[in-house]
């Protein structure tokens, strides 16, 4: 019985937010108070992990410093990349907008469907705590304290996954509107249809990507990295070809090794946790603070020092209970038992 699978499916991990693929704007969320309390929430979150949601002010000083910007998955200069590239005119300034936004969106989204993921398993934990009380077992003090912790950051985690559901709304949104925007005005250019295709990826409206990436295709005369990406994410997502998919997305990190985001998505697609824990290591090696880490590693890493200590007790090199906090295999399931992706609820 192995323990510590991780339930990470790209496909498990990205939100359903109903729209269409025409040019008909789409409103994003009114009040600017639920905004800035999610970002509160978020920025809270990260800071408790050890990390600090900080933006830098410095602007970039031309168009290739901003495409090193997104490639380099800096959220951290998203904003001050962003106001320089509303400077700008014509389609670069709107092409540029929107993939800050959807890229950004894109990123919250994933974290928030990954978070979810531990935040089940950890109620699962605590209810399985519950469940041995209400049976009349009697739990250790070892037990209690993991019971009420695994009950307090489950809720801990939900908050965060809602405030990240939010903000990456509002990102994806207003992408969307940007690309339809580029799309009316630039009908010849094919990034305006690569950033439909995008945000209707992240919308889950599989016609209004295969309309938008198809067109994109028949545009493009520059072989653009983007259209690859998104066919590869097309793959992972709608037809669940996860094996295939990964090894498209390690030649494609391996031939544009600055697309960072490349390596964020092989951290979250890894089913086992040494596998993720690898991946994870890899990501921090190109960009120590990316968001996937600040929201994520701290989790990853317990996970594993967790998985390490169940694998020494498992070759009886040390007692299981000093090390146990009260995970166990039972919960920690294949994909092919993890939760429906919302795709399928």
């Amino acid at each position: 019985m192995k323990y510590f699978k991780i339930n990470i499916l790209i496909g498990f991990i990205f939100i359903i937010i109903g729209g269409c693929g025409g040019a008909k704007a789409e409103k994003t969320v009114k009040d600017p108070k639920v905004l800035d309390d999610s970002k509160s929430v978020i920025a809270l979150f990260i800071k408790d992990n050890g990390y600090e949601l900080t933006a830098h002010e410095k602007s970039p000083e031309n168009i290739n410093e901003v495409f090193e910007i997104i490639k380099k998955d800096d959220i951290s200069r998203f904003g001050a990349a962003s106001k320089y590239v509303e400077s700008l005119t014509g389609a670069d300034s709107l092409y540029l907008r929107g993939m800050f936004d959807l890229s950004y969106g894109g990123l919250q989204q994933i974290a928030a469907y990954t978070l979810k993921d531990k935040g089940n398993k950890k109620l699962a934990e605590a209810n399985r705590l519950a469940a041995m009380e209400l049976s009349g077992f009697e739990l250790d003090s070892n037990q209690l304290q993991s019971k009420k912790e695994f009950e307090e950051e489950s809720k801990k985690i939900t908050e965060v996954e809602a405030a990240l559901e939010k903000v990456s709304y509002e990102k994806i949104i207003s992408g969307f509107n940007l690309a339809n925007e580029m799309v009316r005005l630039y009908p010849e250019d094919s990034r305006g249809f690569v950033l439909r295709a995008y945000a209707n990826r992240l919308k889950r409206d599989w016609s209004g990507f295969s309309e938008a990436i198809s067109k994109a295709e028949r545009l493009d005369k520059n072989g653009d990295e983007n259209i690859r990406y998104q066919r590869i994410m097309e793959k992972l997502q709608r037809f669940r070809l996860k094996n295939e998919a990964e090894e498209d997305l390690i030649a494609l990190r391996d031939e544009l090794p600055k697309r960072v985001r490349i390596q964020a998505i092989l951290v979250l697609n890894a089913r086992e946790i040494e596998e993720s824990h690898n991946e994870l290591s890899k990501l921090r090696d190109v960009s120590p603070n990316h968001l996937i880490v600040q929201l994520l590693g701290k989790t990853i890493d317990q996970e594993y020092e967790i998985f390490q200590s169940l694998n020494k007790a498992k070759e009886g090199d040390i007692d299981p209970s000093d090390s146990d906090s009260g995970i166990v295999s039972d919960t920690e399931t294949s994909t092919d038992t993890a939760t429906d992706s919302p795709s399928e609820q």
